[in-house]
């Protein structure tokens, strides 16, 4: 099946705009830890490289790894001639198969990882991240969105059944072992789903720390983000974490990621990123009006509440690209 990046142009998809603009401000909080310009970025940045043209200008990453799934020889060569930076390395192999490469030297940097996966939820995409808390060092973030498409299906179905076929699917009972048909009363599966890659970040801890001797070098997994949001009409989830060992934890303190409103700790609901429909003239009464919006407004009374309290929590982000030419 096409990737993502075959149907849908990433640089115009209003909620990844915005999830990209959240995610750098949490990133830049980094910066009381260590300068976020010598980080290493490693993604899966498909044709369009987007987050890593971010990474760079936002931050001045310069050492970028893009994987890249895709073998022929043929897409290869476009992958390689849409590459946007020269200090972007394309390495084509899987997620899976590089992480359990021996060739890479983990222990030099800190890792920002961001697994934006094209591929709907497997239990493959929740071992990567198991995986990838095994191999970086205090300080690194890592971050993993997949497709929850299946969630879709999810809906018709009774608590109970769903609790049977999310195990099935899942097919390790090691990450569902705890789930009850509680878990999957409403819509809570989102919350099981973060439940499920959070199990795999902490057995990779723990497994860690087994060999650690000294207190002070034993690592933490903090969650700071949890979104949630529709891409065309696919549920799109996205989690985050900060990898620390106990020496550094006043230094994670200072980075102050709970300070901002999307910010989600490990049991929070998501942060749902819901984009109103509103054209350029809405848009433009609402920006004058931000950020200390008083409702109703009173050049827009057709605006309802929900409208204005949706938009005021992400006007921030909002893209503001437009093609002129239908702009009156």
């Amino acid at each position: 099946m096409a990737g993502s990046s075959e149907k849908v142009n990433y640089n115009i998809r209003t909620c990844k705009s915005i999830e990209w603009k959240m995610m750098c401000d949490m990133i830049a909080c980094l910066e009381h830890f260590a300068v976020v310009a010598n980080y290493r970025y490693v993604g899966l940045g498909a044709k369009y490289f987007t987050d890593f043209v971010l990474m760079h200008k936002q931050f001045g990453i310069t050492e970028m790894y893009s994987l890249e799934i895709r073998r022929s020889e043929n897409e290869k060569e476009r992958f390689l001639f849409n590459r946007p930076l020269n200090c972007i390395n394309i390495e084509f192999q899987s997620t899976t198969e590089w992480l359990n490469s021996n060739k890479f030297r983990w222990k030099e940097k800190n890792d920002i990882i961001w697994f934006d996966y094209d591929g709907p939820f497997s239990i493959n995409q929740v071992s990567d991240i198991g995986l990838c808390v095994k191999k970086v060092i205090s300080g690194s973030a890592i971050f993993v969105s997949t497709n929850a498409s299946f969630v879709n299906d999810f809906r018709e179905l009774q608590p109970k059944d769903r609790l049977e076929k999310y195990t099935e699917m899942v097919g390790d009972e090691n990450y569902t072992k705890h789930l009850n048909v509680k878990n999957f009363a409403g819509d809570k599966i989102y919350s099981v789903i973060a439940n499920t890659f959070n199990v795999a970040m902490q057995n990779g801890i723990a497994e860690r720390n087994q060999v650690i001797e000294n207190e002070s070098k034993r690592l933490n997994a903090k969650q700071i983000v949890f979104f949630n949001y529709a891409d065309s009409i696919i549920p799109i989830i996205t989690l985050g974490w900060i990898i620390y060992n106990n020496y550094d934890e006043e230094e994670i303190k200072k980075c102050g990621f709970e300070k901002f409103d999307f910010y989600r700790a490990e049991g929070d609901s998501p942060f749902l990123i819901d984009v109103p429909p509103l054209t350029f003239k809405e848009l433009s009464i609402l920006n004058k009006n931000m950020p200390e919006c008083q409702y109703p407004i009173e050049e827009a009374p057709f605006f309802t509440k929900e409208e204005v309290d949706g938009y005021k929590k992400i006007y921030r982000y909002y893209p503001t690209t437009i093609e002129t030419g239908i702009v009156l």
